[in-house]
């Protein structure tokens, strides 16, 4: 399993992840978002996707984390459970997430 790169210009196409080269990932990969319990190291929970993920995650206080896909999918889990809460289309991959800080309460 590995992700090959071409250093070449790519068309950009509205929509679809723009890495500014060529990229083929092996049909066997898959990507997850998992939780791990600081104090112990252990995995509390897991999350898998048909592909791999380059967007980040955010997690907020209020118990929810937040991941786009690359298929343009936004999902929404309990932080303490992995349960899904719901997603929606942003009809674009998703490639970061917007984060908020706790000292200003601004995102950035």
């Amino acid at each position: 399993m590995s992700v090959r790169t071409t250093p070449r210009p790519v068309e950009f196409r509205e929509g679809l992840p723009y890495f500014g080269a060529d990229a083929t990932v092996d049909k066997n990969m898959q990507g997850f978002v998992k939780a791990v319990d600081p104090s112990t190291g252990e995995e509390v929970w897991r999350w898998r996707n048909d592909t791999p993920m380059v967007a980040s995650v955010l997690a907020t206080g209020g118990d929810l984390v937040f991941v786009g896909a690359p298929s343009g999918e936004f999902y929404a889990f309990h932080a303490e459970t992995g349960d899904p809460l719901g997603s929606s289309s942003v009809e674009a991959a998703t490639t970061a997430v917007r984060r908020r800080t706790a000292s200003t309460g601004r995102s950035t």
